[in-house]
């Protein structure tokens, strides 16, 4: 079963690698191709700080070095944790295996261009979100889906009721 989660964060690592590769060979830096105009746009983009562009105004190859130990020790942390919840736990596993994909796209980046390519570029009017990529998504929604998987599901299978839902007991 593990087999199938490991393929799902294969899977986010080749789309995110192949994406990627794309924007690279068929868009210049900083150009930018609307998919849905004034909404949606191909924006090649290269992010050396960490995410949503902070700490990328004066990049140093100390920074690289840190921003790769710290990939290292999160794609560590959220292996021991995906490996110590049960594999029958598909929520959790399968947002496990989103985080573990992200990261090592974002982590293949930083350490052979000590960059990471971004492009996915969305924004309404004046409210424009950070350039990002697959990766990016895939972390994102497995981190949303990883708090909701243990708030609302992993305490009822166990009998428990969801924190914050319990019933509120009133002693006269």
């Amino acid at each position: 079963m593990r087999f199938l989660y490991l393929l799902v964060s294969l899977l986010v690592f080749l789309l995110d690698r192949w994406s990627k590769m794309r924007v690279v060979e068929q868009i210049s830096l900083g150009e930018s191709i609307p998919i849905v105009r004034n909404f949606i746009h191909l924006t090649h983009s290269q992010n050396p700080g960490i995410a949503f562009g902070m700490f990328g105004l004066n990049p140093s190859p100390l920074q690289s070095w840190i921003l790769i130990g710290l990939s290292l020790v999160a794609i560590g942390v959220v292996a021991t944790l995906a490996w110590r919840y049960p594999a029958e736990k598909a929520g959790l596993q399968i947002a496990f295996a989103l985080i573990l994909g992200g990261a090592a796209g974002n982590l293949w980046d930083r350490i052979f261009d000590g960059k990471v390519t971004d492009f996915i570029d969305v924004f309404i009017r004046d409210h424009h979100w950070p350039v990002f990529n697959v990766a990016d998504s895939a972390i994102t929604v497995g981190v949303v889906g990883l708090a909701i998987a243990l708030f609302f599901f992993d305490k009822r299978e166990s009998g428990e009721k969801p924190r914050g839902l319990e019933k509120q007991v009133h002693h006269p």
